[in-house]
Formats: structure tokens, sequence, C-alpha cells
């Protein structure tokens, strides 16, 4: 059931959920450059990469949930009171959206760990690949932690969207 402690949650949880995504972005962004500086050659310059483009991966999806995520969650309880006709149509069809936007970024992202894998798999035992070792094994956690933060985000919207449906 709709209530407006359920939409406050919801901001709260996807604000949270952005400052995660910056943090662990910041995060990798300094091991990325500790590996690329320190790390061994092959290896250590892989997982640097992968790490460099997930960080960003990660600050494009952080940013705008911790940002907006405020202003939303005025306007919607605002909304519940005053207007929840704009509730239920505004916010339902941003919420399809975004569902849709996650179910890509789970496709991306699983695509991306089984290519990791392939990598780890067929480059473990080579030295001279170790930087494609290095690649596929940060492909294989950046993703798998990525897919779980959207599964749950998947989730949440998922059970808001149902609130806001079936409202009134």
């Amino acid at each position: 059931m709709l209530t407006k402690e359920f939409i406050e949650r919801y901001f709260l949880t996807e604000k949270q959920d952005g400052l995660m995504f910056l943090i662990s972005a910041v995060i990798a962004i300094g091991l990325a450059t500790f590996l690329f500086i320190k790390g061994t050659e092959g290896f250590g310059k892989g997982l640097s990469i992968v790490l460099v483009a997930t960080s960003i991966w990660q600050l494009l999806i952080g940013y705008p949930a911790l940002m907006h995520s405020d202003s939303h969650r005025v306007g919607m309880v605002y909304a519940y009171d005053m207007n929840p006709q704009l509730l239920k149509t505004a916010e339902s069809q941003r919420l399809e959206n975004r569902l849709k936007t996650l179910k890509y970024m789970r496709a991306i992202e699983s695509t991306l760990f089984v290519a990791g894998v392939l990598l780890v798999v067929f480059n473990f035992r080579n030295p001279e690949a170790q930087l494609w070792f290095g690649i596929g094994l940060g492909l294989v956690f950046q993703m798998l932690v990525l897919f779980i933060m959207d599964h749950n985000a998947a989730k949440r919207a998922g059970q808001y969207w149902f609130s806001i449906k079936t409202m009134y």
C-alpha cells in the first residue's frame, strides 16, 4: 500500500544507493591508480582499466540518484496529498522507464560478467596474457557487484511502481 512513508523510504534508499555508487567509484579509482602505478605490468594494468571504466559508469549512475532523489521525494510526497493523479501518471511513467533501464543495465552487466569469466578461464595460466586475466577478473567482480546493486534497485522500483499503479 502506498503511503507517504513508503515514498519517503523509497527515495531515501535511492539516495543512499547513489552515495554508495559514488563512494565505491572513488575507492575503485584510488585502487586503479595504485595498481596502475605499483601493480604488476599485465595483471595490475588490466584490473585498473576495468576499475576506471566501471567507476565512470558508477559515477554516471550515482550522481543523478544522489542529486535528484530529494527533489523527487518532496515532489511525490506533495503530489500524494495535493495531486494524486500526477503521482499516478508521471511517477508511474518515470518508474517504467527506470525499470526498463535497469533491465538493460543488468543484461549488459550479465554479458560483461560472462565475458570476464571467459577471459579468466582462458588466460588463467598464460603468463603472456596477464593483462587479459586482470581485465577478466576485474569484470567478474565489478559486474557481480553492479548486478546485485541494480537487481536490488529494480526490486525496490518494482514494488514502488506496483504501489503507485494500485493506488485508489
